[in-house]
């Protein structure tokens, strides 16, 4: 529990989506994070802000959950103090896990805490992308990040909810053809779905590597509680998608991890055939 791991991937984007006189071979390097729920790795989180600096990033991409909202009570400032960290040295953007829908949603619970914490992560330079697109300039390869935030009642324990493609259509419009789009989605059960819909790289989270992973069988639960919930950890692939779950940073409720290291996830995009 006090200690992270940096898992590294690399994705072949076709050649067609790298910027016109791009020699293919420079790549962008994107560091993934979620689940932090306001855990902290040494004093400010020096030690997690230390390893990001290393893997030196093109763009830094969160999920969501980088603070815990629970049973009325709110605990956001280490994880905006990450954000105001990192977002002033790096373009960030971000969607909405859960816990911070919870606020949002809940307005006579949380007061203005929501509102107080999204005016923050602006200031800063953060990006939401929650049903918007976002196009980062000066890389060489063109990219599309989008967010995709379900119906809160997706996150009830032992419910399985259903999403589908025209529910990304209701919230993002059509996929962008001419770009590699990037889905930054914290729940990762609807694969399904966003690889309809079209999306190239899905990021996700929320389901914390399973809490205890059993080898060959995987994780236990998740923060849904169903029992081996599937899409818990690592890279998956539907036709043309793949989806990267993370284990996540931190946890609550159950401050458990058992053959689950928490993690921090490095994505190299790399042109396909060079």
């Amino acid at each position: 529990m006090s200690k992270f791991q940096t898992v590294h991937y690399t994705i072949d984007v076709p050649p067609a989506f790298w910027s016109e006189g791009s020699r293919g071979n420079e790549g962008v390097r994107i560091v993934f994070l979620t689940d932090l729920h306001n855990r902290t790795y040494g004093v400010n989180n020096e030690q997690l802000i230390a390893a990001i600096d290393r893997e030196d990033p093109d763009l830094v991409l969160s999920a969501g959950d980088l603070i815990t909202a629970k049973g009325g009570r709110c605990h956001v400032r280490e994880g905006l103090r990450l954000v105001r960290n990192l977002a002033g040295r790096y373009p960030f953007y971000y969607v909405d896990g859960n816990h911070e829908q919870r606020m949002d949603i809940f307005r006579d619970t949380y007061g203005g805490t929501y509102d107080r914490m999204e005016k923050c992560m602006r200031s800063c330079g953060a990006r939401p992308v929650k049903g918007c697109h976002e196009q980062p300039e000066a890389l060489p390869v063109r990219l599309d990040i989008c967010g995709f935030a379900p119906g809160y009642a997706s996150y009830r324990r032992m419910h399985r909810a259903k999403v589908e493609e025209k529910d990304l259509r209701e919230a993002l419009r059509e996929k962008k053809k001419d770009q590699y789009t990037i889905l930054l989605a914290h729940h990762p059960d609807f694969f399904e779905a966003y690889a309809a819909w079209g999306a190239d790289l899905i990021l996700a989270g929320h389901l914390h590597g399973g809490i205890v992973r059993i080898p060959c069988l995987g994780g236990v639960c998740g923060a849904t509680l169903r029992p081996f919930p599937g899409y818990d950890l690592g890279m998956y692939e539907k036709g043309t998608s793949r989806m990267i779950v993370s284990a996540g940073l931190g946890s609550h409720t159950i401050p458990l991890r058992i053959n689950n290291p928490a993690q921090l996830i490095v994505i190299d995009l790399k042109c396909k055939g060079r």
